[in-house]
């Protein structure tokens, strides 16, 4: 495992200010893998294809790579195939997407689906899935519901050796898992229990249960050691993306990963 984080960092606390080449130094420096995330609006003509080559180079130095689609609360098809060439041509792995990126209706906090998942959103997602492995790229869904990633994972079973999915695996954010305290005792294990065979990815932050506030791990009220007991059972060797919402990224990051480091999740 190793600790990756999310340029979203850069972009929540510094908005208009947020220049993602130093922020990709400053990971890298640090010793962070990057996750970079797409809808990036002050300088939104880096991700455009001119803009590629130029990205690759300032990655080159990055101890681990992936991409977080900008498709959150909508579908675009056009949009979900550029981001896909984007994370072959950088050879990024994963390319996090959440349920509304694949086209259904399903929102990110939502305890449930709001209906069943036809069998024409399921040829759409089909479509995606063939255009990502066709270029060696792998999707991981994020929660969301679970019951719309438990059928999606049905309707596309594991295709790979390792049983992790092939072109789709899935992605637990914590912090969304715990907005689900109404639900589940221990939402978060829950989740990663639910998904152990199709886990690839991680995103860690914290919260009180009620927003998703991406605190520092450790001020929140998730149970980290039943986190940490769940992937150890799994067991789980994806990186952990640091999602946090605090200012001084770098700094923020290194309290995050010490926090960890003290309840068996460091990286290694």
């Amino acid at each position: 495992m190793g600790f990756c984080l999310s340029t979203w960092n850069w972009l929540k606390p510094l908005g208009a200010e947020a220049r993602l080449l130093p922020a990709l130094e400053e990971a890298a420096a640090g010793g962070f893998g990057v996750e970079l995330w797409l809808d990036w609006t002050p300088e939104p003509q880096l991700f455009e294809r001119g803009g590629w080559p130029g990205l690759k180079r300032a990655c080159r130095e990055t101890p681990g790579v992936s991409l977080h689609s900008r498709l959150i609360h909508r579908f675009d098809p056009a949009t979900i195939r550029e981001e896909i060439d984007l994370a072959a041509f950088l050879g990024a792995d994963p390319l996090v997407v959440h349920p509304r990126s694949l086209g259904l209706e399903s929102g990110t906090w939502d305890a449930s689906m709001l209906r069943p998942i036809g069998s024409s959103e399921l040829e759409v997602i089909a479509g995606i899935l063939s255009y990502a492995g066709e270029r060696s790229v792998r999707l991981a869904l994020e929660n969301g519901a679970m019951d719309a990633l438990q059928a999606v994972t049905d309707a596309f079973p594991a295709d790979d050796a390792d049983g992790t999915g092939g072109p789709l695996g899935i992605c637990i954010d914590v912090g969304h898992a715990n907005l689900h305290r109404g639900l589940f005792a221990d939402p978060a294990a829950e989740y990663l229990r639910a998904f152990a065979g199709r886990l690839v990815h991680l995103h860690v932050s914290d919260n009180g249960g009620a927003g998703d506030e991406h605190l520092v791990p450790g001020t929140g009220n998730i149970d980290w050691r039943s986190i940490t007991a769940a992937l150890r059972r799994i067991p789980y060797r994806g990186n952990i993306v640091l999602e946090l919402a605090e200012a001084g990224p770098g700094d923020t990051a290194r309290r995050a990963a010490g926090f960890l480091d003290t309840v068996g999740l460091g990286a290694g």
